[in-house]
């Protein structure tokens, strides 16, 4: 799903489906969805876990809400039925390939900034020294946001419209950065981290119990 940037959000395109699935001729889409634009491109995506599918000239409908409709081959008559009921068109540049968006199952948001650094450091020396005080910042709004809004929509940029983010133990933090992924139109998975262990977190970064926690809603 190609992502493009605009006033600091990213416009996602969602369900790319399959032109050996999608249906054809009266039962296309095309037919009764109004088409908003249709991006022709080089397209692969991966039907199945062991195949590989490359389409050379692939024409995909977009309707209004943001939502791929409907996938067919340039030249064909259900091709021809989307350019015409499209408000408009569009074509990758040469040399590109259009793939489905990016899945990233697991990502540290708050460790955000520091991405990259301490890699020589022991992981306890990292975690209390550079880790836990950094996450402790997000209890601040005005820190927490500008972080969250950098990082999805740097995400986004580089083709990943699927996130699960582990947030901090702030709940005000996590929430936020579940309004910006909405915001920015990414799909996210977003959970308030829970840590209540007397030797593996900082006194002043920990959760009173696990017990506390249940039926939290994050």
């Amino acid at each position: 799903s190609p992502a493009g940037r605009g006033r600091g959000r990213a416009r996602v395109l969602t369900r790319l489906a399959s032109p050996e699935t999608t249906p054809r001729g009266r039962d296309c889409p095309c037919h009764h969805l109004a088409v908003s634009f249709v991006v022709s491109a080089r397209l692969m995506q991966t039907p199945a876990a062991d195949r590989l599918q490359v389409v050379e000239d692939a024409l995909i409908a977009v309707d209004d809400g943001g939502r791929i409709t409907a996938v067919e081959e340039a030249g064909s008559e259900a091709g021809g039925a989307l350019l015409r009921s499209a408000s408009a068109s569009v074509a990758t540049p040469p040399g590109s390939v259009l793939i489905p968006g990016l899945v990233d199952l697991h990502v540290h948001a708050p460790q955000w900034p520091q991405l990259g650094t301490g890699l020589d450091l022991p992981l306890e020396r990292w975690l209390f020294e550079h880790t836990f005080p950094l996450e402790a910042r997000y209890a601040d709004p005005s820190f927490a946001r500008p972080v969250w809004t950098d990082m999805v929509d740097t995400l986004l940029r580089h083709g990943t419209t699927t996130a699960t983010y582990f947030a901090t133990i702030d709940v005000e933090a996590a929430s936020a950065l579940a309004r910006v992924a909405v915001d920015a139109g990414q799909r996210a998975f977003i959970g308030r981290v829970a840590m209540d262990h007397p030797d593996g977190t900082p006194e002043w970064y920990r959760d009173h119990s696990a017990a506390a926690l249940r039926g939290h809603p994050l």
